[in-house]
């Protein structure tokens, strides 16, 4: 505690890497609820309940990485700097079985038209992969680069789901935003 107040007194507290994360991280949590904002009151009761079921679906199918990503920053933390393409790659590896069923619960679980389901099954597959990349930026302490990252991505999507809501698409597309 005393060093958190120290850091304040000192005005550094505005470029740690935990604040930056932390305004970021709330940054992105204001954009989920605009785009849930947008959702509720834009979408025809029918494509809300697609958008939910859908959403749950995707949901269960990224929960949980198994312990994948805690274990690849442990790694990382302790390891050299040369070998973390070899933990990379063990990581990937390691979380393929994982992409693998998630891949064939999305794709299982959807309905829709043939590319749609197969393109969500493929994005949430594809979002598995991004885990140990993830725990690298963690590992190495670059936990703002992550939430902008993040950030960014959220802003993204919020500009694509609000276009395709606005202009009365297909929900389909909404979710694959």
């Amino acid at each position: 505690m005393k060093v958190l107040i120290d850091t304040i007194k000192q005005g550094k507290v505005y470029f740690s890497e935990g604040f930056i994360s932390l305004f970021f991280h709330g940054l992105k949590s204001l954009v989920i609820l605009l785009i849930n904002w947008i959702i509720i009151n834009k979408l025809t009761n029918n494509d809300y309940f697609i958008w939910s079921v859908t959403s749950s679906v995707l949901m269960v199918a990224t929960a949980s990485d198994l312990g994948i990503g805690q274990h690849t920053v442990t790694l990382l933390i302790h390891a050299e700097r040369a070998s973390r393409k070899s933990i990379l790659m063990n990581a990937c590896i390691a979380i393929t079985p994982l992409v693998l069923l998630a891949f064939g619960f999305v794709y299982l679980s959807l309905s829709g038209a043939g590319y749609y389901v197969f393109l969500m099954a493929l994005f949430v597959s594809l979002r598995l992969f991004s885990i140990p990349f993830g725990a690298l930026l963690n590992a190495t302490n670059n936990f703002k680069k992550r939430k902008i990252l993040e950030f960014l991505t959220y802003v993204l999507a919020a500009i694509a789901i609000s276009l395709i809501v606005y202009l009365k698409k297909d929900v389909n597309m909404s979710l694959l935003a």
